[in-house]
């Protein structure tokens, strides 16, 4: 595990995806962004894949109700209702 402020660039992805073998999939997560650059060589290498801090959120938002009770007591989410101000204008 490695962890540091600011985008993830090239040279991480590009080093992550140099230990990944001939038919195993690299998978690169990061609670920041990717710069372009790393986005660019991560498109070009069909068993890379990024998430971003964004995704990763949206991800955990959309699977939540199917994560193990273990899961939901690491991360104690609660749904909340606010009214959408928008559409009452």
């Amino acid at each position: 595990m490695k962890s540091s402020d600011g985008n993830v660039g090239d040279p991480a992805v590009s080093s992550l995806y140099g230990k990944v073998d001939p038919g195993e999939f690299g998978l690169f997560i990061t609670l920041g962004n990717f710069t372009n650059p790393a986005k660019n060589f991560a498109k070009s290498k069909s068993n890379l894949r990024l998430i971003d801090g964004n995704e990763l959120v949206d991800l955990v938002l959309q699977d939540y109700e199917e994560f193990n009770s273990r899961y939901k007591g690491l991360l104690p989410l609660k749904r909340v209702y606010a009214p959408d101000q928008e559409s009452e204008e």
